[in-house]
């Protein structure tokens, strides 16, 4: 499992995932991904997804396909316009994590 755990300067500490081809995702992982690579954010505040792993405790927040976020070219990312402490304040820190865990 590939997972980043940011501080997330001012908003909420995140644990952001990559998922595979193959990788199990979704509600208690109940589904396998069988597409393109995506990507997980999860407010670590929270210990809701616990089917993940022991270490990355989290609220699942939002999922992305990778193509599309690694186009993303804002300094901070909206993850959920709803709760403000939701946002992406490391975009280049996690894309380039994702250049050297991914071939792209």
């Amino acid at each position: 499992m590939k997972v980043l755990l940011i501080s997330n300067v001012g908003f909420a500490p995140l644990a952001v995932r990559l998922v595979d081809f193959g990788d199990k995702y979704g509600k208690d992982g109940c589904l396998i991904n069988n597409g393109p690579p995506m990507i997980e954010f999860y407010d670590r505040r929270y210990n809701i997804d616990k089917w993940l792993n022991p270490d990355i405790k989290g609220q699942f927040i939002t999922r992305y396909y990778l193509d599309s976020f690694m186009n993303f070219s804002s300094c901070i990312l909206n993850l959920d316009a709803g709760i403000p402490s939701w946002k992406l304040s490391e975009v280049k820190v996690v894309q380039d994590w994702v250049k050297q865990e991914v071939t792209l």
